[in-house]
């Protein structure tokens, strides 16, 4: 299961146990500047990606929750999960990908770097054409994961 069906389902528990008032406590082109090393460019694009992981859990926690408040804690059908899919958990994670663009390209390792944003560009249209694969088993981040560990970046590899 991938980490964003593992939010996303694991949000839908937490909305619905918290809507029940069951839980306590429930409240693109990449720059050719070559102006980073890739140690730098590691250091801040794992700051960025984390902050956008983060951000993108907190959107899925804080949309889940409006939903079951709106809805009484019914579950969503196919579709209104496929909505929240681009209108809740994707905009974060574009953002964040737009920011790990604009660090540039660092003078070592530019083309992995570029590969890696071109892919993590590949999976988001890819969920933007077809959101029901985040409700899925199969994982459009897969590549952009694995390519983003091997590179260094551990944290924009939790998509």
């Amino acid at each position: 299961m991938s980490s964003w069906q593992k939010s996303i389902q694991g949000m839908v528990v937490v909305a619905l146990v918290c809507s029940a008032g069951v839980g306590a406590g429930c409240g693109g082109d990449s720059s050719t500047t070559a102006s980073l090393t890739k140690a730098e460019f590691v250091k801040e694009g794992n700051a960025i990606c984390k902050a956008g992981v983060a951000e993108k859990n907190a959107e899925i926690e804080a949309g889940l929750r409006a939903q079951a408040k709106e809805d009484g804690g019914k579950p969503m059908d196919q579709a209104a999960q496929e909505k929240f899919v681009t209108e809740v958990a994707v905009p974060p994670v574009r953002a964040m990908v737009e920011e790990l663009d604009e660090l540039g390209l660092p003078s070592q390792g530019a083309k992995s770097a570029e590969a890696i944003i071109e892919e993590m560009e590949r999976a988001l249209k890819t969920l933007e054409e077809d959101p029901a694969l985040a409700l899925g088993t199969e994982d459009p981040f897969t590549a952009a994961n694995a390519k983003a560990t091997k590179y260094g970046l551990k944290e924009c590899a939790q998509l």
